[in-house]
């Protein structure tokens, strides 16, 4: 693979992916086994660091500018395009077990939520996305991920503390 290179971990072969570690054999794989399956979930890890410009500039944009830039509605139509067309009636994106997927939008669950509170609006919601808001709930009470996630509060006000110095800044929005 181009775009990857192998480790050992613990006596474990894993292939260096992108951002994530995606172990090859053992008891957890993270992606799955069927090359069609495998695949797919590719396809929708790529989909989300695709999309997650939008997710950027809706934190990043006033109320104002949210709404002349429809990036609401970008973001209710990516998250039930993700419902519809990657979720679908499973459980997890992996369907009874969590998956690379699962972790790759598993930062919907807590911190989106929380971008979410800093700005006001409300996206991820049981009447708009129902399938995908009762995955959220079931990812974020798995122990390994709810004993790792931060706590609240403090994403909070980390959220608001970056918001005000993003308002403060002299360099423009669309700046990376």
């Amino acid at each position: 693979m181009a775009y990857g290179d192998y480790r050992r971990h613990r006596g474990d072969l894993r292939l260096q992916e992108r951002r994530y570690g995606v172990r090859l054999g053992g008891e957890w794989p993270l992606l799955p086994k069927d090359p069609y399956k495998r695949a797919l979930a590719r396809f929708w890890i790529k989909f989300e660091a695709d999309k997650n410009p939008i997710f950027a500039a809706f934190f990043r944009s006033t109320r104002e500018e949210l709404d002349d830039q429809n990036a609401i509605k970008e973001i209710t139509e990516y998250l039930k395009i993700l419902e519809e067309q990657a979720l679908g009636d499973k459980k997890y994106f992996g369907g009874d077990n969590i998956g690379l997927v699962d972790i790759t939008y598993g930062w919907l669950c807590h911190w989106f939520k929380g971008m979410e509170e800093t700005r006001g609006v409300k996206l991820l919601e049981p009447s708009t996305v129902p399938r995908l808001h009762a995955w959220a709930a079931n990812f974020k009470q798995l122990p390994i991920i709810k004993e790792n996630l931060p706590d609240y509060t403090q994403l909070l006000a980390h959220g608001k503390s970056f918001r005000e110095k993003l308002s403060a800044s002299d360099l423009p929005r669309n700046a990376h």
